[in-house]
């Protein structure tokens, strides 16, 4: 720094910064997931693969969750069938879509699932201990079950479920229900692909026994009546 007449500075400008910056493909590549499980996102179907139930396999993956790397959300436009896409084990018939989670765009604060509903289908009563919940019919007619409540809700209607507050949904129409919900926080969502598989894999219903092991296993973001 040279002091100039009239007592003006003059500072020598810094050298220039560089930064580095990560492709959305590079923060993706790197991400651990639980089997090496194949997420599809916009539409893109991965390989199938012969799904698979062990305690062991359970604890692996929760520690790979625990250390995934921590990534900047990434913007994304989804269109009504872009999503990992998944059809469940335990309700024949009936699929649903992870939006947004922390695979899917790297959200760390909230999760978007949107699910379809044959007629007769039913969400069984239970309740988020960690994260409230915003269901919002899109179509059909439902029977919803929050706290000591029971009422029917038809397209356009908004569900508000407070943290361990009971909810049980029922398709009591004869069309299919489209429903989307958003979660608070993360966690749920893995409930969800553990009860699940990839949409075009072999569907193996879960017995009694498993579905229990992995309730226990995820009640720190489920229970069940």
């Amino acid at each position: 720094m040279k002091l100039l007449a009239g007592g003006i500075s003059h500072v020598a400008p810094l050298p220039a910064l560089t930064t580095c910056r990560s492709s959305p493909a590079s923060r993706w590549d790197s991400e651990v997931r639980p089997h090496d499980e194949p997420i599809k996102l916009h539409g893109v179907h991965p390989a199938s693969s012969e799904p698979g139930l062990s305690h062991h396999n359970d604890q692996v993956q929760t520690e790979a969750l625990n250390q995934m790397p921590k990534h900047s959300p990434t913007p994304l436009i989804l269109a009504k069938d872009q999503g990992e896409q998944r059809a469940f084990r335990t309700r024949p018939g009936t699929s649903f879509t992870l939006k947004v989670d922390p695979k899917n765009g790297g959200s760390e604060h909230f999760v978007l699932i949107t699910e379809v509903m044959p007629p007769g289908d039913i969400i069984p009563t239970h309740r988020h201990p960690s994260a409230d919940e915003l269901l919002i019919v899109q179509s059909g007619t439902v029977r919803v079950t929050l706290g000591d409540k029971l009422q029917e809700a038809q397209a356009g209607a908004v569900v508000f479920i407070p943290r361990d507050t009971w909810i049980g949904v029922e398709n009591i129409g004869k069309e299919h229900v489209s429903l989307i919900g958003v979660f608070s926080a993360p966690g749920y969502e893995e409930y969800m692909r553990a009860i699940s598989v990839l949409e075009g894999e072999k569907i193996t219903p879960l017995s009694q026994e498993e579905l229990e092991r992995l309730r226990k296993l995820h009640s720190h973001d489920v229970s069940y009546r």
